[in-house]
């Protein structure tokens, strides 16, 4: 795509941002993730990886701003602002899955149903 003036301009890349981005995902299909930001990396192009929640969790960034706790067993974001005057806190993990459907069904005025 080197070299294609439909593409030298912003106006240009947008309006073909099907083909880009179908040969940018033939491009990454050929490599592993290290290999493809290694490139990046080599041109000095921004980029980054995609977490999953594993990667999230190994972190070492993560980790050191305390960003991920756990209420009642269940992991889950801190807040991101950590403010010194008004810290602000996670204090439980959320109702249970229908906790309250019965209640809302009924205010709503219809039957029992077990999910909503």
């Amino acid at each position: 795509m080197d070299g294609d003036e439909e593409l030298a301009g912003f106006d240009g890349r947008v309006a073909h941002r099907e083909r880009i981005d179908a040969r940018m995902a033939e491009w990454m299909l050929q490599r592993t993730q290290a290999q493809a930001l290694a490139e990046f990396e080599e041109v000095d192009a921004a980029a980054a990886p995609v977490y999953d929640m594993a990667d999230i969790f190994a972190d070492p960034q993560y980790q050191a701003r305390n960003a991920i706790i756990t209420i009642d067993g269940v992991p889950m974001p801190q807040l991101i602002a950590q403010l010194s005057a008004t810290p602000g806190a996670v204090r439980w993990a959320g109702r249970a899955q229908n906790q309250d459907a019965a209640q809302i069904r009924a205010e709503a005025g219809e039957g029992q149903s077990d999910s909503l």
